[in-house]
């Protein structure tokens, strides 16, 4: 059960590489990929963040909120490198701003640095998220043009709390216990 939850989250980053390299939009335009991000959150029902973060340092990023609401999460020129969230309105465009985070780049945060080491997809190692909310692993996809150049890196991350949960709601027995097991048989 556990790796059809996460199967999920790698099968999002492939479906979104697939969209930004076929050329339907480019890489620079935040708003076409916050629109498409948008859509892919409401298909991926199991998924509760997906992000795309640039070589320029540009980064979007859809979360679905414990209330099934959606926020959208930007940095960019435009935003002069302030990290933003707004809260979504049901059609996907902007509403309430809720936050602002000063000086974020994506090209700094581990998730993003995982991706260009691996040069292919990978998971991160657990770490903190970059507010201190959270504690996640992300399964990450460099993404590159048809030349080898690098673009950026798509990310979808799981926060440990979102698997606690997930595993919570699995019904083993009234006496039975889960542990996830890595390929080494540690817990």
């Amino acid at each position: 059960h556990l790796k059809n939850f996460l199967d999920n989250a790698q099968l999002m980053n492939q479906v979104n590489k697939n969209y930004l390299i076929q050329g339907n939009v480019t890489v620079t335009d935040l708003s076409k990929i916050e629109n498409f991000l948008y859509k892919q959150m409401q298909s991926f029902s199991s998924v509760p963040y997906t992000a795309w973060g640039s070589e320029t340092g540009d980064y979007v990023g859809i979360a679905r909120t414990d209330e099934n609401q959606y926020q959208v999460e930007i940095a960019s020129k435009a935003t002069k490198g302030e990290y933003q969230t707004y809260q979504l309105n049901p059609d996907g465009t902007r509403g309430k701003l809720l936050k602002v985070f000063p000086n974020y780049d994506p090209r700094l945060r581990p998730w993003y640095q995982q991706a260009m080491k691996a040069q292919q997809a990978t998971w991160t190692p657990i770490y903190l998220w970059f507010d201190s909310s959270r504690i996640a692993l992300d399964t990450v996809l460099p993404v590159y043009d048809a030349q080898g150049k690098k673009l950026g890196v798509l990310d979808t991350p799981i926060t440990l709390s979102s698997i606690s949960h997930f595993l919570s709601q699995l019904e083993i027995s009234p006496s039975g216990k889960s542990f996830i097991l890595d390929n080494t048989g540690a817990i």
